[in-house]
Formats: C-alpha cells, structure tokens, sequence
C-alpha cells in the first residue's frame, strides 16, 4: 500500500509522541504543525496507539500508569496548542465524577476562556469536587465573565476563591442547598455582577440587603438631604438586573429591597411564597416589567418563557453597559443565540465545524485522562507522592493532595464529557 509523503509524516510524528517517555507536555513539537487539521490527524494517530498501549497494559498498574502519563502530557501539548475555546460546558452527569485534581487541568486549555459551564443534574454526581480552588488554575480566571455551577455541591465558604473572579457578569449558583447568606460577602464584591441565579438554595433577604446595601444608603441620604457616611464608598452598587430566586426563602421584606435597583429586566420568584401584592410595587417601580409566568416578572416574555421552561442559563459574555436599555437587547440576543444553535454552528474553535468537534472531544479526553490518573496513582503510589506533575504557571494548589473518586472503574467514553455550548444545551446571551 502506497501512502502519502504527508501522511508518512503524521504517521512518525505521532508514533514518536505516543512512544517518548515525557517529562513534561512536548508543546515545542506540536506548535510546529502548520495546520489544525494536520494537528486533528496526528492527534487521532496518537490516541489510537495510546489505546492499543493501555489495552495492553491492563493488568500491569504501573506500566499502565506509564502509558496514560504520556498520553496526559501528549495532550496537554494540543491543548495548549490548538484547545483554547472561549466557552465550555462540562456536564458531570455523564462522566467518572471529575475530581478537583482533573478539574485543574483546565489551565491548559483555558488561555481565551471567557464562559464555564459547570452543571450537574444532582449534588452526588459532583461528589468528587470538594472545593472551587480548582478555578484558579483557569488560566483566564481574572478575565472569566460567565460561571455556572449548577447541582455542584458547592458550599458557601468554597465561594471565597470568585473574589479572584472580578470580571464575572453572570454566575450561576442553583441547586446547591449548601449556599447561604452568608455567600453575599462574596456577591456584593463581584462588582460588575449582572446575572444572579441562586435558585433552590437557602439565601433568603439577608442576601438582598447585603447585595443592596449602598444603593439604599444612598436612598435613604437623598431622602434625608444627608450626605453618605463615611465608607459608604467601600461598597460597590448592585447593578444585578437578572434575578433568579425561585425556590429559595426570599420573602416580601426582599422584594420591597428590590425597589432600590437602578434597573430590573428578570425576577423569578416562584416556589417563595410571595404574595402577588409584593410583585405589584416591583411593577410600580419598573413599567417595562410584566407578570409572565406565575411570580415571574421580565421585560421579555421570550426570556421569561426560556428560563421557566429551559432552565436557561443567561449569558451575559458580551454585555455592554447599554445592552437592553432598548427593547432589542433581551428580547433579539436570545434569539441570535437560538438561531445559531438551531444552525448546528459550536462556539469553540473558529476553524469549522470539524476542529471544534476536535476541540471539544480532546478537552474531554483530557479531562477523562487526568481523572483515570487520579484513581491509578492511588493504587500505584503512596499518598505522599505528587498526583499530576506541577506546573509553574499554575497557582500552588496544582501542588495538593487529590481526591478519590467515589467509583472510580466507572469511565465512560471521553466525547461525552463536553460538549458545545450549542449543543443539546439551553443557553442566552445578552450580546447584541
């Protein structure tokens, strides 16, 4: 059989990959591929013989071991690459329940990361992330502007480590039961927060007041001709405009608060117990507002409709200030969004449907890989010895002790860990 000179070329690339013992990611070698689409063959090679290699070494732990360190740092070459998408989804109901330690392993492929979806359908299926230190190893942390944590078990002390997320404008906290008032010190520090779900947690008014307190200081002082306290100005203002709050003991004393907002496009409110007298100065205070859906006000009833019924995530990556201040922006950017989603374009790579599938079946081998070497090495090693190789870009805690995985012979396939944002997902953006 008769080859290609440029498929001979792939063919030894990816055999010397897949067969060198390294030390660290060999990212030189593969930057020096000139086209993705040559990196996506050469990729699909070295996976191939990764596979026959750990199908071979089944039985034997620490030649197995061996073989999937080689492939963690092939990898990690590509992401740095080629796998650096400005927004990902990760849904940890289809996966070995990624621990902390494979969770840190994003820093390779989140150099443009601006949108993270973190979601899982039930707090069990995130047993293994104990904390969000992880985040830190974003590399694009303190740029990130979007950041769901759905289901993720997270508690409200974890949420310490999003004061070193300032750019955030959309966060996303729901069904994580663990998540109190204490969690609005860390809110009112987000200072251009705009899109706040917190639904099915146990924040209650405490939470309002604390996110709203400089906006009714203010008030208050403009009411009295009194000119603001000292440190008044230590306290950002609120500009949430999107609140989700459904499910939580947010009660009529918390919607009257609202009333001190400078603007309110979304207010969801159902599963609270509010009476609908409380919704009627909300509606005073806002004439754009409208009852949509039971204790639902929105400008939009397209936007209204989409987070009741979809569980929408609203994304605000490309919110400008005047985003909405007309009628267009929540009304026609969801559109776009489901337009596009309808049209089977991803929101990964740029370079075509072909490499973005790439890119998001190799961020899920990555990730599937890190977590298989997080359960082999605590077979094989002794706790002491370090988990993952540390990096020096990446922030100290790429240096601590990893966590177990509940199940850990329970893998599936890796393309099924990530996905595009859309892809099968319910996903808005406030970007016109």
């Amino acid at each position: 059989m008769v080859i290609s000179l440029q498929d001979a070329c792939c063919l030894a690339l990816a055999a010397q990959l897949s067969c060198v013992t390294h030390q660290s990611p060999p990212t030189s070698v593969i930057e020096r591929i000139p086209e993705p689409e040559l990196g996506r063959r050469i990729y699909e090679l070295v996976c191939q013989q990764c596979q026959r290699a750990e199908a071979a070494s089944m039985h034997l732990p620490l030649l197995q071991l061996h073989h999937l360190r080689t492939q963690f740092f092939v990898l990690c070459a590509f992401g740095q690459a080629f796998w650096q998408p400005t927004s990902l989804i990760i849904n940890l109901s289809i996966t070995s329940r990624l621990s902390s330690a494979a969770l840190q392993q994003l820093w390779h492929v989140s150099r443009n990361l601006a949108h993270l979806e973190l979601t899982s359908p039930h707090v069990s299926f995130a047993a293994g992330i104990k904390d969000l230190q992880w985040l830190l190893c974003v590399r694009n942390h303190r740029h990130l502007r979007c950041l769901c944590l759905r289901g993720c078990s997270i508690s409200a002390q974890a949420l310490e480590v999003l004061k070193q997320c300032p750019a955030l404008r959309a966060l996303s906290l729901a069904g994580n039961p663990n998540v109190d008032d204490s969690a609005a010190s860390v809110l009112a520090a987000l200072p251009e927060l705009l899109v706040l779900d917190v639904s099915f947690t146990s924040v209650g008014d405490a939470m309002i007041e604390a996110l709203c307190y400089r906006l009714r200081i203010e008030a208050w002082c403009a009411a009295q001709g009194e000119p603001l306290p000292p440190g008044t100005e230590q306290w950002h203002r609120c500009k949430v405009q999107y609140w989700q709050l459904a499910g939580t003991r947010v009660s009529d004393h918390g919607v009257s608060v609202l009333t001190v907002l400078q603007k309110l496009t979304l207010l969801d409110l159902r599963r609270c117990g509010v009476p609908r007298s409380a919704l009627a100065q909300l509606e005073r205070r806002f004439p754009l507002l409208r009852l949509a859906q039971g204790s639902v006000l929105s400008e939009s009833v397209f936007l209204a409709a989409n987070v009741v019924n979809s569980e929408a995530f609203v994304c605000a990556c490309g919110h400008t200030e005047d985003s909405g201040a007309s009628g267009s922006g929540p009304d026609s950017s969801p559109c776009k969004s489901l337009e596009k989603a309808q049209g089977g374009r991803t929101h990964a790579g740029g370079y075509g449907q072909k490499i973005d599938a790439w890119l998001l079946e190799g961020i899920s081998r990555l990730l599937a890989v890190s977590q298989k070497l997080v359960e082999l090495a605590e077979q094989v090693q002794p706790p002491s010895v370090p988990l993952l190789p540390p990096y020096p870009l990446m922030s100290p805690i790429a240096q601590q002790q990893h966590v177990c995985c509940l199940h850990p012979q329970s893998m599936c396939q890796p393309h099924q860990i990530v996905s595009s944002p859309y892809q099968g997902h319910a996903y808005l953006s406030l970007d016109k």
